[in-house]
């Protein structure tokens, strides 16, 4: 049983990283089109990356999708630990 759980504990381990990593792929997209956002106030709209900052947006919900399904699996990982 022991073994089970070592097993257990290494998958969850090995999901933290990459929910973190996720976690600041997602924060950068977000912040690049806050960053298009806030320029927006003081550029002219023809000069304006929108293109650029739907490409961040779209990438970022993907990585969200990712994100949420990674998070599934360590929660239900943990689950099995109870």
């Amino acid at each position: 049983m022991n073994e089970a759980r070592a097993i257990v504990k290494g998958h969850i381990a090995d999901l933290k990283p990459k929910k973190n990593e996720l976690a600041g792929r997602i924060a950068a997209n977000l912040r690049a089109v806050k960053n298009t956002l806030a320029a927006s106030a003081v550029t002219p709209i023809d000069q304006l990356d929108i293109e650029g900052a739907a490409v961040h947006l779209s990438e970022a919900a993907a990585l969200k999708a990712e994100y949420l399904e990674t998070c599934g699996k360590i929660a239900a990982l943990e689950r099995e630990l109870e």
